[in-house]
């Protein structure tokens, strides 16, 4: 029979978590399950332009949650930083979009907005991205999620996360984005004025 009294508190400790695992019990902290499907997708969107100034951020999450929000206003030559995160407990990846208003300072008006999709999914396999730029009425919620993410035809360019960069010349402005493939993913997206 083992004396408690007479172990030190880390043999004490590992005793537990091996008495734990043996019964298939979880203590605190993250579970094995909820940490091999942790995924994250940090972002940092960069307004290289001169006379854009985006505006008015919009999020469709198809699941995850936002941990850290995009700021209201990039304005020229400025950065904003974004992260989005599994929601806790569940199986599911980091999946959605978000748009930035485009407002041409000089016209103080915006007809595009660009578009970003992020892809971390529980399998490290399918991580994915997309960027684009479209119609300011185009809003940001499941029709634009399911075109930027199902089809191949539209004002956006998408590909798996494999090292390439991505870009999308639009009439006014140029988006650019690269992503790393792992489980805490990074994008880095900039936008500049065209130049044909």
């Amino acid at each position: 029979m083992i004396q408690f009294c007479a172990l030190i508190p880390k043999q004490v400790l590992a005793l537990m978590e091996y008495l734990h695992s043996a019964a298939g019990i979880v203590g605190p902290g993250p579970s094995p399950v909820s940490a091999a499907t942790h995924r994250q997708c940090s972002i940092e969107l960069k307004n290289d332009t001169s006379d854009y100034t985006l505006y008015y951020p919009s999020v469709y999450l198809n699941s995850g949650c936002c941990s850290v929000p995009f700021p209201p206003t990039i304005r020229s030559s400025t950065s904003g930083e974004a992260s989005f995160t599994t929601t806790p407990n569940t199986t599911q990846g980091s999946v959605g979009i978000f748009t930035y208003d485009l407002f041409n300072n000089s016209t103080r008006s915006s007809t595009e907005k660009a578009a970003v999709l992020f892809v971390v999914p529980t399998d490290l396999n399918s991580v994915a991205y997309a960027v684009g730029i479209f119609d300011h009425s185009k809003e940001c919620g499941q029709d634009l999620f399911k075109e930027m993410f199902k089809t191949t035809k539209g004002s956006f360019v998408r590909a798996k996360a494999q090292g390439q960069s991505l870009t999308h010349k639009g009439r006014n402005v140029t988006i650019m984005a690269t992503m790393s493939n792992c489980s805490n993913a990074v994008m880095k997206v900039e936008i500049s004025e065209t130049n044909f």
